[in-house]
């Protein structure tokens, strides 16, 4: 007799996601945004990114409701979580649902795409099937880990300029953002502005 898969429910996805997260570092963002503290919906952040996760019953709901949710979690982020930290900068929306996608699958891979305001995660009941599922699908939010020897971000820091600039990359320039690095600011928002002063 073969053991058979339970299909994923919205509760059981929105329990995996929240456990995932919380396990990898990721705390629940405060309760002032009761929009993202319901059944649904779940809104985290780490020191290097915010991710707002959102399951859906349908696809057609998915796509009806993701435009108002990405408006909502980038209004968040630039208002209430800090201006000047670098995790405004990284914005990621989770968009899940169980159903099976029929006919939106092209929809909602435009929706992947999109990343315009926000990097999106989407998935539905043909992507996720299991915990495993969802568990790899978020494991992309998590840092990188390197089987490189592992070295002080003193050392490294201090050989980036000679890296860099056998590439031809200016001292003047790996210094800002190395000073932008260490004193946390955004990145992405240190080269623009490098960017547009030359």
């Amino acid at each position: 007799m073969t053991k058979q898969r339970r299909e994923m429910t919205t509760t059981s996805l929105v329990a995996t996601a929240s456990d995932f997260l919380e396990k990898n570092g990721y705390s629940l963002v405060p309760a002032e945004y009761p929009d993202w503290r319901t059944t649904t919906s779940r809104l985290y952040e780490d020191i290097y990114s915010v991710v707002g996760v959102v399951v859906f019953q349908t696809c057609s709901d998915l796509m009806r409701s993701w435009p108002e949710l990405q408006g909502s979690m980038v209004d968040i982020i630039a208002h209430s979580i800090g201006k000047a930290e670098g995790k405004a900068w990284d914005g990621y929306l989770v968009l899940l649902t169980p159903a099976p996608t029929l006919t939106t699958e092209q929809s909602l891979d435009s929706i992947r795409k999109d990343t315009r305001h926000l990097r999106k995660l989407v998935a539905s009941g043909d992507d996720i099937r299991s915990a495993s599922d969802l568990e790899r699908l978020l494991s992309t939010l998590l840092p990188l880990r390197s089987e490189a020897p592992a070295l002080g971000p003193e050392t490294i820091l201090q050989n980036l300029n000679t890296l860099l600039e056998r590439q031809g990359i200016s001292n003047s320039v790996t210094t800002q953002i190395v000073d932008a690095f260490v004193t946390g600011k955004p990145l992405l928002k240190t080269l623009h502005e490098l960017r547009e002063t030359k």
